[in-house]
């Protein structure tokens, strides 16, 4: 059986509630305040962990005014969600099933 890589950016449960947050959000979008919320991360932590996100280049964080600020998923992004769920998929397959 292949050794199956998950992804470890995503594979923390911080990150990954915030990408299948994001992936589940009308147009791939959400505010600060609701991710936060969708969370349950203190806003410190919810910042730190969107940063790592956004050095990998999978959200982008958009200021759209001086009150509300919207984190959106990649491209780059969603790549690397497919990616990662496919890879967890690859796990419940039994070797020389279909």
């Amino acid at each position: 059986m292949a050794e199956v890589f998950l992804d470890p950016l995503i594979h923390e449960k911080a990150r990954l509630l915030i990408m299948t947050g994001l992936l589940q959000a009308e147009g791939g979008r959400l505010s600060f305040s609701r991710l936060k919320e969708i969370s349950g991360l203190t806003s410190g932590n919810l910042w730190v962990q969107i940063k790592r996100l956004e050095e990998a280049d999978y959200v982008g964080v958009e200021n759209v005014s001086s009150r509300r600020t919207e984190i959106y998923l990649t491209e780059k992004g969603i790549v690397a969600l497919e990616k990662y769920f496919l890879a967890i998929q690859s796990l419940f397959k039994k070797e020389g099933s279909a």
